[in-house]
């Protein structure tokens, strides 16, 4: 969930949302093809 990954680096959240929830955003989707994998 990417309530988690906020609580991790809020700050980088507050300065850049939109990179962040994109960023978060590939990440989650790396994490959920290991899985398939």
């Amino acid at each position: 969930m990417p309530g988690g990954s906020t609580q991790k680096i809020p700050q980088n959240r507050v300065v850049c949302p939109k990179r962040y929830s994109l960023i978060g955003g590939i990440i989650a989707g790396l994490e959920e093809i290991v899985k398939y994998l």
